[in-house]
């Protein structure tokens, strides 16, 4: 297989590579790998989601839940 890279990618890899004593090939295939297991990787539904429902136990309502604990907080981290 041939992969061609832009001159600056391909001298980007070239140094990469050169600092971190692995071969091209080595480093090409590494993220390939990590590319097509996030790519392949299920995607989680919502409801399976650690957060999903947290806030049913509230007595109030989500948005002034969320402002309540944003009043909580420095002026300025406010505006996150």
């Amino acid at each position: 297989m041939q992969i061609e890279l832009p001159g600056s990618h391909a001298e980007r890899l070239q140094q990469y590579c050169h600092k971190v004593h692995v071969s091209e090939s080595e480093i090409i295939c590494q993220a390939l790998i990590q590319f097509l297991s996030a790519v392949e990787k299920p995607q989680q539904k919502l409801s399976e989601h650690a957060a999903f429902g947290c806030w049913h136990d509230k007595k109030q309502e989500g948005l002034k839940y969320q402002q309540h604990l944003r009043d909580e907080w420095p002026d300025d981290q406010r505006n996150i």
